[in-house]
C-alpha cells in the first residue's frame, strides 16, 4: 500500500480514529528513544507526592485542554 493511498483513508476517518492513530504514532516512535524511555521510567518510579496529581485533578486538566482545542 503506498503512503498516498494510506494518507486518503486516513482522511476518511472519524475523530476518534484520529486521535487513536496519533496516540499510536506517539507510542511507536518514543518506543524507539532510549532516553525518553529511561525518563518515563523515572518518573513512574518517582514517590514524591509533591510531583503526583489526583486522578480527578488530571481529569479536569485532560478536559480544560479538550475544552480549548474545542474537542
Amino acid at each position: 500500500m503506498s503512503f498516498e493511498a494510506i494518507e486518503q483513508e486516513i482522511a476518511t476517518w472519524d475523530d476518534t480514529s484520529l486521535q487513536r492513530l496519533a496516540g499510536l504514532i506517539f507510542r511507536l516512535r518514543h518506543q524507539r528513544d532510549p532516553a525518553w524511555k529511561a525518563e518515563l521510567a523515572r518518573k513512574i518510579d518517582d514517590r514524591t507526592p509533591g510531583r503526583w496529581i489526583s486522578l480527578d485533578e488530571a481529569e479536569r486538566t485532560l478536559d480544560a485542554r479538550r475544552t480549548a482545542q474545542g474537542g
